[in-house]
């Protein structure tokens, strides 16, 4: 489901990226022409191989910058920073371009350009932004996940959800796999340990359940919590014990 969620944002995110592309283009173009009391001029198979230059060297550098990513940027500051180093890229590659051809373009359509296309992709990645923490603030269509596991590759899932972009998701509680062990995940309150999975799941709202056990844990049988989930109609995920869990960064939310 998140693999699917995310997947579908990313492609938006880079369809709407080439379109803003060429949106700036024909805008910093007309206000070129208007400034030269329309008199300038720049051949048309020029303007469109330039924008759809820009739409590729674009989205390559975006994507290199970690704005094509399932993580959400710390802050919105990290979003501009990146986005003025890839324009300044952007339009560093395409006069180089000009001068290696020996095209002779005005220095005001592309500075307009620059600017134009800067000040709209700050907007945009703002706006999703803003609607994605709208989104997963009010709760509408959120997916309400119940976490079983007690370890620090739990809180690695939990962490690793968190950081990603979807339609939004909210944790509701984690459940222990022993009567025996203490609570162990903070901020998550913890509703029981697997002896209470069917009272958790008839009470509680859930959409999802994300298995996150430990090899400690390995022999326990999870073939009966499954077929509860298939009968409640409720979703399910495994996480393998196979990853170290000293190295979060190299735990991927995709494979969940």
């Amino acid at each position: 489901m998140y693999t699917q969620q995310v997947v579908f944002l990313l492609n938006a995110f880079m369809l709407s990226d080439a379109g803003l592309v060429v949106v700036a283009g024909c805008i910093a173009y007309y206000i070129r022409w208007l400034i030269s009391s329309y008199h300038w001029k720049m051949p048309i198979d020029i303007l469109i191989y330039s924008m759809l230059f820009l739409m590729a060297i674009n989205n390559f550098l975006m994507s290199r910058a970690g704005l094509y990513s399932d993580k959400r940027p710390k802050s919105f500051w990290e979003i501009v920073q990146k986005l003025v180093i890839i324009i300044f890229l952007d339009f560093s590659i395409l006069n180089l371009g000009f001068f290696l051809l020996k095209l002779h373009i005005s220095r005001i359509f592309i500075s307009l350009y620059a600017i134009i296309l800067l000040c709209a992709l700050l907007l945009e990645k703002g706006l999703i932004e803003i609607f994605l923490s709208i989104r997963q603030k009010k709760g509408f269509n959120v997916r309400h996940i119940l976490l079983v596991g007690n370890d620090k590759r739990a809180e690695h899932v939990l962490q690793a959800l968190n950081r990603q972009r979807s339609w939004g998701h909210k944790f509701i509680g984690y459940l222990t796999p022993t009567d025996k062990e203490k609570p162990n995940i903070s901020p998550l309150p913890c509703l029981g340990s697997l002896s209470d999975f069917e009272n958790v799941l008839t009470r509680e709202i859930i959409d999802e359940v994300v298995f996150v056990l430990s090899l400690e844990h390995s022999k326990i049988n999870l073939k009966p919590y499954i077929k509860l989930c298939r009968k409640l109609g409720v979703a399910y995920r495994i996480v393998p014990a196979m990853y170290s869990s000293e190295n979060k960064d190299q735990f991927y939310v995709e494979k969940i």
